[in-house]
């Protein structure tokens, strides 16, 4: 029972792992602009990063990041 609880854990850990999009921050400024996010998001527009970004600083912070996620304007 034990092995069955520990391979059914790991595969959906492995699963969500996949489900994440890998965003870089390529200036390692800790912000994702809308060229890194266009990256990983082919198909964003500008006006949905405008509408992400809460603060209106031009860039896009984690918490900013997880909101959009936690809200499904953008897939894990």
């Amino acid at each position: 029972m034990t092995r069955i609880f520990t391979l059914t854990t790991l595969i959906m850990a492995a699963s969500v792992a996949q489900a994440e999009t890998e965003i870089t921050d390529l200036n390692e400024d800790g912000v994702y602009s809308f060229d890194e996010l266009v990256a990983a998001y082919p198909d964003l527009e500008e006006s949905l990063f405008l509408q992400m970004d809460l603060n209106a600083d031009g860039q896009i912070d984690q918490d900013e990041l997880n909101t959009a996620r936690g809200a499904g304007v953008l897939p894990g």
